[in-house]
């Protein structure tokens, strides 16, 4: 079976077969809130430490599975979303993360493996029998962090708050470096460029 995914207001949603046998991976996605509403803010989370560090803790955690299936895992992308999907102003009321990963090179029954981390804590990897599609692997965190990335965005002029923040390099006809992408709560799908810093609206 291939692996279906679709984005939903810039967030990641998947249908494939889980390591479990048979179970869906449950598509995650939320409607954007209309312009002229003032959504109540997520509270800010207490010390959740940056997507910068949690890559490399996802990374160790994913390919040091009991047995070797994900030895070799890639990331491809993570998904960083707030508490009940309520709208944050900051960086730190993006404290839930799904990481995604390839794991192509493990040579293993499962092309692609999933970890979440939500309350301070890590979950199980769940291996994933089809691949995933539309991104490039990206073999280290990036050296920009969100809060970084959401002062880059205020200073371009965008002043709306988010739900979700994706991490990924996108598959395209050109190179394209690791964007931090915000989903504002208008609907608009806004990128950084981890490495130029170029902010700018993103449609895919």
């Amino acid at each position: 079976m291939r692996e279906r995914r679709v984005r939903t207001v810039g967030v990641l949603a998947v249908a494939g077969l889980m390591a479990g046998g048979g179970s869906a991976v449950a598509a995650e996605a939320a409607a954007a809130a209309s312009p002229a509403a003032q959504p109540r803010l997520a509270p800010a989370a207490q010390g959740a430490p940056d997507v910068t560090v949690l890559f490399g803790r996802a990374v160790a955690r994913t390919r040091a599975t009991r047995k070797p299936l994900f030895a070799k895992a890639v990331v491809y992308e993570a998904d960083g979303s707030t508490a009940n999907g309520k709208p944050t102003g900051s960086a730190r009321g993006i404290d839930r993360w799904r990481f995604v990963f390839d794991n192509y090179p493990s040579h293993s029954k499962f092309a692609s493996a999933t970890i979440t981390y939500a309350s301070g804590r890590f979950g199980k990897v769940t291996g994933i029998m089809s691949p995933f599609v539309e991104d490039v692997q990206i073999p280290k965190a990036p050296k920009m962090t969100l809060p970084t990335a959401v002062r880059r965005l205020r200073a371009a002029g965008y002043k709306r708050s988010f739900r979700f923040v994706t991490l990924r390099r996108p598959l395209g006809p050109t190179k394209v470096n690791t964007l931090y992408l915000f989903t504002l709560t208008n609907g608009h799908n806004i990128a950084v460029d981890t490495v130029t810093g170029k902010v700018s609206s993103f449609g895919g």
